[in-house]
């Protein structure tokens, strides 16, 4: 299954229509929103071993993004990703930065 992406507007109107059929139906509920992940800069090995596989598995799963990346600042020989590269690859291929926390 695809995750939904929605805007701030969307999630308060979602959240506002929960809470309202929460209300008619008489459960007295909270909505717990995931905490935010915090973006940092990582190798791509860090982000490798995330996504279960090897180094030179991930930078091949990285070729369809190359466009958008080199705009990012990384190319092939990048070590270091910047954090808006690691943000865009973790949505891309799905990455939990914090799988510790799935167990």
């Amino acid at each position: 299954m695809k995750p939904i992406t929605l805007d701030a507007d969307q999630l308060a109107e979602l959240l506002h229509c929960i809470k309202r059929i929460n209300t008619i139906l008489g459960f007295d509920t909270q909505v717990l929103l995931p905490s935010p992940v915090n973006y940092s800069s990582k190798s791509k090995s860090e982000l490798a071993d995330l996504a279960g596989t090897t180094t030179r598995t991930f930078s091949k799963w990285l070729q369809p993004f190359r466009s958008e990346l080199r705009q990012m600042g990384v190319t092939d020989r990048t070590k270091l990703l910047p954090p808006q590269a690691v943000r865009f690859i973790c949505e891309q291929l799905n990455i939990d930065l914090h799988p510790e926390q799935t167990k």
